[in-house]
């Protein structure tokens, strides 16, 4: 149930919204910065929900302590049933990526947090508001990629602007989107 390192270790992967060879735009995800993945809009979505689903996993296993707790029920006996009875029922969404994620419950403050492996090595931990942002963001450049596509086309069909210079301004335009945050 519990792990014994805390969630003090952040973990920041980039989403961005990159261009491809065919000239479509996709959601990227940078794990370092040697290592990404682009993904079409089912990937990345599967990616989000993998994310969230194991995050409020965490969250769960924690309520269950909590409530074990509130009724009397010893911590030794709560973390024990937690780990024997619910967690043999419940499995962790796949990323489909080289990313994935270890809810846990820490001992020291009784929060959920994720464990974030890459490549089955931990690289870092996010508790769940950290785990909720990234999945909104890959969200957001799903979203981002689809107007990046439409904004390159209106400018080189449209306003008949050369590729080059097109590109440039779609890779500009997220300096004027203040809403879009992508570094979880």
């Amino acid at each position: 149930m519990s792990q014994d390192k805390e969630p003090d270790v952040e973990s920041h992967i980039w989403v961005r919204s990159d261009v491809m060879p065919d000239g479509s735009y996709r959601a990227t995800i940078e794990f370092t910065p040697d290592e990404s993945v682009t993904l079409n809009d089912e990937q990345a979505i599967k990616y989000a929900m993998a994310v969230l689903g194991a995050a409020h996993i965490a969250e769960y296993e924690a309520a269950i302590l909590a409530q074990f707790k509130a009724a009397g029920v010893p911590e030794v006996a709560a973390a024990q049933y937690i780990a024997e009875k619910f967690r043999t029922l419940r499995t962790v969404p796949d990323t489909g990526t080289q990313l994935s994620l270890v809810p846990g419950i820490s001992k020291l403050t009784k929060d959920a947090f994720l464990i974030v492996m890459l490549h089955g090595k931990e690289s870092g931990q996010w508790d769940f508001n950290e785990a909720r942002d990234h999945a909104q963001a890959v969200l957001d450049v799903i979203i981002a990629a689809r107007l990046d596509q439409i904004y390159f086309l209106s400018l080189t069909k449209k306003m008949e602007m050369d590729d080059d210079l097109a590109r440039r301004m779609v890779g500009g335009i997220g300096k004027f989107r203040p809403s879009l945050t992508t570094d979880t």
